[in-house]
């Protein structure tokens, strides 16, 4: 038994020291991978948000354009408004102006009715 003791302590005194001493480098190794793999998930994340804030500017423009579009045909809209609304103003002070013409005939042709009939 003593036999088999001492043949197969050594053994497992030499599979728990390697054991252990690989434990040892396996841990730094996993730790190094570990920091590693943190790294490039701040990267990958900083990217994305970079990624994102471009893509905001983009967007930010096309709607700027959008809107000033939007500005630009409703400012045009107003002005062909404006200018009918001049013209008909125009016109309705033409035929006011003919009506009093036509009313002052009218009561002239009233007068001249009236003096006629006494």
């Amino acid at each position: 038994m003593k036999e088999f003791l001492t043949s197969y302590l050594g053994e497992f005194l030499s599979v728990v020291i390697a054991g252990i001493g690989g434990w040892l480098f396996g841990r730094r190794k996993q730790n190094v991978e570990l920091k590693s793999a943190e790294i490039d998930n701040e990267i990958k994340f900083a990217d994305y948000y970079k990624s994102l804030l471009d893509d905001l500017s983009a967007r930010y423009e096309k709607k700027y354009l959008d809107i000033e579009q939007l500005y630009t045909g409703k400012e045009k809209l107003l002005q062909d408004e404006i200018a009918m609304l001049k013209s008909k103003i125009t016109m309705l002070e033409r035929e006011n102006s003919e009506l009093k013409k036509r009313i002052k005939e009218l009561e002239n042709q009233l007068k001249d009715d009236s003096n006629r009939t006494k």
